[in-house]
């Protein structure tokens, strides 16, 4: 995956690298994903170079909790119409997907 962690698993022991936010958005992991974005400094409206967001990731694997956290959250950005507009079709298809399965 994205982030370094230890075979242990061990919370403390994982590394956190400038992937780690990603990684666990799309993981679902929010506890990781809040630990990743105050040791980097970032908020939660943190996208990579090619404008992919911490909301990208959490809706493209269907992480509800995350994506209802990062939305709460005042920097984020999720507010602005058309982007919020783009996750909530990423969060329907993904979700139905699953469904299907």
């Amino acid at each position: 995956m994205f982030g370094l962690i230890s075979q242990a698993g061990n919370e403390e022991e994982q590394k956190i690298d400038e992937s780690t936010p990603w990684m666990a958005a799309g993981d679902g992991d929010l506890k990781l994903l809040q630990r990743a974005l105050s040791t980097l400094g970032l908020n939660a409206g943190a996208q990579d170079h090619n404008g992919y967001s911490l909301a990208h990731a959490a809706s493209s694997y269907g992480h509800v909790e995350v994506l209802k956290w990062l939305v709460t959250q005042s920097e984020c950005g999720m507010f602005h119409y058309e982007h919020f507009n783009r996750i909530r079709g990423t969060l329907r298809l993904n979700l139905f997907c699953m469904a299907e399965r």
